[in-house]
């Protein structure tokens, strides 16, 4: 089992870091392979909507996100860790989410509607561990609904979540209860492969 980590914070070791190696840390068993990416240190453009992924099966950009689609066709699990900002995922979460949209196959249905298919054919299975620092979990039911648009550009599973609230005030390192369900939700997310 290949399970692959996408950090997007920009602070390695720190909260969002360490939920996605807790997640991991569930998942992992003898054999299984872990591969972190940690966003902010690749260098790659934002998507500029240039319409040559709805012609092609690929990006146009020859950047460090080539980098990043070749992992997760390979990975069997994915756990993508955010925190937010101003109530929402952040700059390099959402780069990093609008560059996956060369994963899309538009299909026409010729009603005036879209249909907007994976060009992934093996199943995935995703994790989000979602932090904080000063909200509650009032801020995370958008952040959800742009995970599951992601899901299906990947054609993966939306196997659950894991937040880490408020760690301005918690740290998410010395919350034992949110490190236990993290390597819970990992246990699932090592579940669902398993049952494929």
């Amino acid at each position: 089992m290949n399970i692959l980590g996408i950090v997007c914070s920009p602070k390695k070791g720190r909260h969002t870091d360490t939920l996605v190696d807790a997640v991991a840390a569930g998942a992992l068993g003898d054999g299984d392979t872990y591969e972190k990416i940690y966003i902010n240190d690749l260098k790659f453009v934002p998507c500029q909507d240039c319409g040559y992924c709805r012609r092609v099966n690929g990006c146009c950009y020859r950047d460090d996100m080539q980098m990043v689609y070749d992992r997760l066709m390979e990975a069997d699990g994915i756990i993508v860790g955010a925190p937010t900002y101003y109530g929402s995922l952040n700059a390099q979460a959402k780069m990093f989410i609008d560059r996956c949209n060369r994963f899309i196959d538009y299909v026409d249905n010729g009603d005036e509607t879209w249909t907007f298919a994976s060009r992934i054919p093996d199943r995935k299975y995703l994790v989000f561990a979602g932090t904080n620092g000063s909200f509650g979990p009032d801020c995370v039911d958008g952040q959800i609904q742009v995970i599951r648009h992601l899901c299906n550009d990947l054609n993966a599973e939306y196997v659950g979540d894991v937040f880490g609230h408020q760690t301005d005030y918690r740290p998410v390192a010395d919350h034992d209860e949110l490190l236990d369900e993290a390597r819970r939700m990992g246990n699932r997310l090592a579940a669902a492969i398993g049952s494929r």
